[in-house]
Order: structure tokens, then sequence, then C-alpha cells
């Protein structure tokens, strides 16, 4: 587990200073223009690149990581590359044709997924697809050229993508905002995705992993591949529609909600998102290692081991999000052209999405465990089921709450299908179900004490006061680690305590040991 937690720390340092250079360029954003309807048309436009991008190699990408272990097993590693140097090459040719079809048919585009925008918004989103467009090909490529460095177990080139990528889309959006106003963030938003295809062929190029264009493939391995991909793919299909469905309905909420939606995305859902990918990148391919050819106890070990370290982690993580949300918004939003109203929706989401923290962790583990088992049937089902519950929720907690009520259906559902994955693993590979529900209700009662508590303040602390909120975010943080640390201990939780241990000792050795040889260095 520790080379786990090593590459994960390796991603998640990438994906932090990558999130951190997103929230500069949505909060540069939020600072200029709040939330509003020119930012919606924006978000809109950009909605069915990133759908169709994800689409077309989302599936690829989690199919291609067994494939290729099963050809190279077999055939060799030569086999094994030309089959993954097909799928990229024939990947490309299907990225180009599907920008140049959205380019032209932009408009009927525009108005299935912006249905609520004004005339003169739709106009404006119309003109943003053929800028963002070419971000549907570097999407799908990156999404295959990170899976050809996971097979390496080269994560470097990965991190560096989310901050280099990241600071390429920040200085475009602020450069060039002057003369191009909002067209400037769907210049930056390409941009971004342009220089992660470039820093990952890079990558694997350096470590000799990038393969070769192949227009030829084995058939006997294409129909394999074909059998666990084409339902995923089916499901992946299905599942991008959340994001359709997510923005079109807040555009008919009211002006600037798929604004608010974004901005608190930025703040939640996209580091969990993030970390999510960091998390899945490596414990996939350790989930395999540990799964072997047969099922069996090992596979259910492993898939409990990273599901509890996910629980202790992130459901505080999830109350902490929901105690802090006024004050963080605040922070970090709280000025400019964003103002009162656009706090209160904003928090809103943030308070929708906190679960997200939580519940996209344990995700990768069910998904890597039948993945697997090349249970692609089972994932296309329940990709189907995501976007159907997700469209529900959308309707009934959208009218209920607004676009908080959106944020919320997309956890809501998640937990929801979540539950139906665990109990869809066989007895055979022995996952502690019992185990980890209760672990988790004695988590979730851990982190809400502290939470509750500290929440209370907070929520309670008027706007404005950036140095007093300042210190009760740093002040209640500490606090409240310090109330779900004694909560896991009275509850016999013992992963907390580990960790802790483990990261005081590692901090102590190695100031042990800089100390040490600054006194050798004196000698």
């Amino acid at each position: 587990m520790r080379a786990v937690g090593r590459a994960t720390a390796i991603l998640a340092a990438g994906v932090f200073f990558g999130q951190l250079l997103g929230v500069l360029r949505t909060l540069f954003v939020a600072n200029e223009v709040g939330v509003s309807g020119t930012f919606d048309a924006v978000l809109v436009a950009l909605v069915v690149p990133t759908v169709l991008g994800n689409w077309l190699s989302n599936a690829l990408r989690v199919a291609i990581v067994p494939s290729y272990g099963s050809i190279l097993r077999r055939k060799g590693s030569a086999e094994a590359r030309r089959f993954v140097g097909a799928v990229l090459t024939y990947l490309s040719l299907a990225s180009l044709a599907a920008v140049l079809l959205v380019i032209a048919v932009a408009r009927p585009v525009i108005d299935v997924s912006g249905p609520g925008l004004t005339r003169d918004l739709k106009e404006l989103a119309v003109g943003q697809v053929p800028v963002l467009a070419p971000m549907l090909a570097f999407l799908a490529l990156a999404n295959i050229l990170t899976a050809v460095c996971q097979i390496g177990r080269h994560f470097v080139p990965i991190a560096a993508t989310s901050v280099l990528g990241g600071l390429a889309g920040l200085i475009a959006t602020v450069c060039l905002w002057g003369g191009w106003g909002i067209t400037a963030y769907a210049i930056g938003t390409t941009l971004d995705a342009g220089v992660t295809v470039i820093i990952l062929a890079a990558g694997a190029a350096l470590h000799r992993q990038l393969p070769r264009p192949s227009l030829r493939a084995d058939l006997e391995e294409v129909r394999a591949f074909a059998r666990h991909a084409l339902p995923m793919w089916l499901g992946s299909a299905v599942l991008q529609l959340n994001l359709v469905s997510d923005r079109a309905i807040a555009t008919l909420l009211s002006t600037g909600a798929a604004s608010a939606l974004k901005y608190g995305q930025q703040l939640v859902y996209a580091p969990a998102a993030a970390l999510s990918s960091s998390w899945t990148t490596v414990i996939y391919p350790t989930v395999v290692a540990a799964g072997g050819v047969r099922p069996g106890p090992a596979l259910g070990d492993a898939m409990t081991l990273a599901i509890r370290y996910a629980l202790v982690v992130f459901v505080p993580l999830a109350a902490g999000t929901i105690a802090f949300a006024p004050v963080v918004v605040d922070l970090v939003y709280g000025r400019g052209a964003f103002g009162v109203d656009s706090l209160r929706t904003t928090v809103a989401v943030i308070v929708g999405f906190a679960p997200m923290l939580a519940l996209s962790m344990i995700q990768p583990v069910f998904t890597a465990g039948h993945n697997l088992r090349r249970r692609g049937m089972l994932m296309a089902v329940t990709g189907i089921c995501n976007a159907a519950l997700n469209l529900v929720f959308n309707v009934l907690l959208g009218s209920l709450f607004g676009v908080g009520g959106i944020a919320l259906s997309s956890s809501v559902t998640l937990a929801i299908l979540l539950v139906f994955l665990a109990r869809r693993i066989p007895e055979e590979e022995h996952l502690q179900g019992r185990e980890l529900a209760g672990l988790a209700a004695r988590t979730i009662l851990a982190s809400l004490v502290p939470a509750v508590i500290i929440g209370s303040v907070m929520w309670s602390l008027p706007a404005g006061l950036f140095y007093l909120k300042l210190a009760a975010l740093v002040i209640g943080s500490v606090s409240g680690l310090a109330g779900y640390l004694l909560m896991s201990r009275l509850l016999g939780i013992r992963e907390p305590v580990a960790m802790t241990r483990i990261v005081t000792d590692a901090v102590s050795k190695r100031l042990y040991r800089r100390a040490r040889g600054g006194d050798e260095v004196r000698r």
C-alpha cells in the first residue's frame, strides 16, 4: 500500500497545483463577470466537446490496461505495443472527424445543451464552439496517452499535465481577456487540453512507452477488446449525458445558474474528480495485480483495504467542506462582480457536491474490481442507470432547491449506484461489506460531531471580514482534525491514528536526517 500511496501522492501533488491554477482562473472570471449569462454561454458551448471527447476515449482508457497486459503475457511487448498504437491511430482519426462535425452543427448543439439561454446568449455560445471544438480531440488523445503512461507506471508526466496545462490556461485567459473578453476563457480551456497532450506524449516517448502509429491489429485481440470495451462505451456515452442535463436544466432555472454550478464545481467537484482520477490511475493496476488471473480473496482484500482508507480520509473532508462552505466561498470569490446573491447560490452548490469528495474516491475501487473481470455489461447498465437517475433527481431536486439541487442530485445518484456495485461483487472475492458499512457509519459520526460544532460558527459569520474568516478557517481546520481524531479513537477507528503516526514518524526522520547532515557538513 506504500507504493500506492507514494504514486498517489505524486499525482495528488500535481492535481493540487493544477486545481489551484484552475481556481485562480475561475476566480479571475468570477471577479470580472460574477454569476452571469455570458459565462453561462461559454459553459454551454463547452458541453458537447467535453462529452464527445470523454465518450470517445473513457471506455478505451479503462479497457486498454487489462488488454495490454493480456497481450503482453501471451504474445510479447511488440504485439501489445502495436495494438495500443492502432487504438491511438484510429482514435485520432475519429476525433478529427468529430471536431469537424461539432463545428458544422454548432447551432443545434447549443439549442440542446442550453435551452434556457436567451437569443443573444445562444449567439454568443455558437461563436465559442469553433474555439472549443479542438478540445474534443485533445481530451480523447489525453485519455489514451494517460493509459499508456499508466501501463508503464510512469506517473510524473500525468502529474505534470495538471500543472503545466493549468498554467497555460491561466496565462492565456488573463493575458487575452482585455482584447477577447469571455472568449479568452474558451481559448485558455482549449490550450490547457492541447498542452496536456504534448506533455503526455513527450513523457511516454521519454520512457519509450509511446507506441508507433499503426493501422494493423490482430483481429482476435480486437474482438476480445471490443467485447470488453463496447458495453462500457455504451455506458460511458449515456453517462456523459449527465453534463448535458446538468447544464441544460441549470439554464432553465435562472440566468447565471450554470455559472454558479461551475464555481461550486471548481472548489469541490473538480478537485474530487481530479483526485479520483489520480487514485484510479494508481489503484487500477494495483487491483489488477491483486486479482491475478482468477477471482479470489486477494481481490476482495485489496478492495476492502482501499475503501477503508478512502472512507477515513475523505468522509471527514466532505463533512468539513459543508461546515466551511460559506467561509471558503467568501474568501475565494467574494470580490469584484461576485455579490451576495452569487455567494449564496455558490454555497448551496458546494453543499450539494460535498459528498462527492468521498463517493468519487470509493467508485474507482468498485470500477477497477468489475473491470478486472471484464464485466463490461454491468458497467454499461450502471452508466445508463446513472444518467437516468441523475436526470430524474436533477428535475426533482432542482425544482425544490434550485441549482444546489442539481449538485445534490450527483451525490445522491452516485451513492445509490455504489451500493448497487458493492452488491454485485461475487461472494468468492470476499469483499468485507458489513465491515465497510460499519466503518462508514462510525466515520460519518466521527466526522459530523466536530463538523456540526464548527459549522455552527462558520455559517453565522457575516459577509466580508477577510482576515477574521481566514483565521477562523485555519483554527477551525486544526480543531476539526483534532476532534475527528478524538472521535475516531473513541469509536475504535484505527486508520486515522495510524496514518497520523506514519506521517509524524516520516517527518521526524526527515528532520533528523537533515539535522544530522548539517552537523556533518559543519564538522
